[in-house]
């Protein structure tokens, strides 16, 4: 839901509130609130379809589904920015601990996607090179690189899977979902709670924005403080690859 943000102008969010779309099968209860809904009963709406769909993700990630990975780590942006924009609906303690939760299975599903997309964008950025200036089987360096580290990285996070830690993620998501702690505006109107709230996080993603498209290449242009990735519901930014310079012969030792 707080994804609407990045389609809405200050000023011009409607008064109805959010209706999220069901994932395709079966229907799911409750996630559709009547016009008149709480402001709890539309952002548990939302939460239900996101949980649904992160459950059901988790199967295609084992199989390494296409774009599963990057799937699954989309929804669990759009959960933590869920918890984390609603603080009146759900009481912050409470949703703060589920958003840690949500952050450090997103860490293991961001190496897992860094192993998919950081070879394809070498591999890219390879095509306009020269082939006279490209020395040995570079492509198949790179895909030999990064292999191991895509593996190694999906054996974590299905290891994590597995893991007790996990599954206590997806029984307190669950828990937020059907019967969370309430907020001091659990019980207001949708229509005169979330907007506000919609607003003051379009306009954190904004600023992030900008300093991120101001900062530097680098390291300052990906730290945590301009990282735009952490808008809500928004998908990840990566770092661009770096630029490309002709490569060299090796230095040849005096004497040779």
């Amino acid at each position: 839901m707080a994804a609407s943000a990045r389609r809405t102008r200050p000023g011009q969010v409607s008064a109805a509130p959010l209706h999220p779309a069901p994932i395709a099968g079966n229907p799911i209860a409750g996630s559709r609130p009547k016009p008149s809904a709480s402001a709890a009963e539309v952002v548990q709406a939302y939460l239900k379809v996101q949980v649904a769909k992160l459950r059901s993700l988790e199967p295609k990630v084992r199989a390494d589904e296409f774009d599963s990975v990057h799937q699954m780590r989309v929804t669990t942006r759009r959960l933590r920015a869920t918890l984390r924009s609603f603080g009146m609906v759900f009481p912050r303690p409470a949703a703060g601990k589920v958003a840690g939760e949500l952050k450090w299975l997103g860490g293991l599903l961001g190496e897992a996607r860094d192993g998919e997309v950081l070879p394809q964008h070498l591999l890219a950025s390879l095509e306009a090179v020269p082939v006279e200036l490209l020395i040995g089987p570079v492509q198949a360096r790179v895909q030999g690189h990064f292999a191991p580290l895509r593996a190694s990285a999906r054996e974590q996070v299905v290891a994590a899977f597995d893991s007790v830690r996990y599954a206590k993620l997806l029984a307190n998501l669950g828990q937020l979902a059907h019967d969370p702690p309430r907020g001091p505006q659990a019980g207001a109107p949708a229509r005169d709670v979330l907007p506000a709230a919609v607003h003051k996080a379009y306009r954190q993603a904004k600023r992030r924005m900008r300093r991120a498209r101001q900062a530097p290449r680098g390291q300052a242009r990906t730290s945590p403080c301009t990282r735009p990735a952490s808008r809500p519901g928004g998908p990840a930014t990566r770092p661009r690859p770096p630029a490309r310079r002709p490569a060299s012969p090796p230095a040849r030792s005096p004497g040779r």
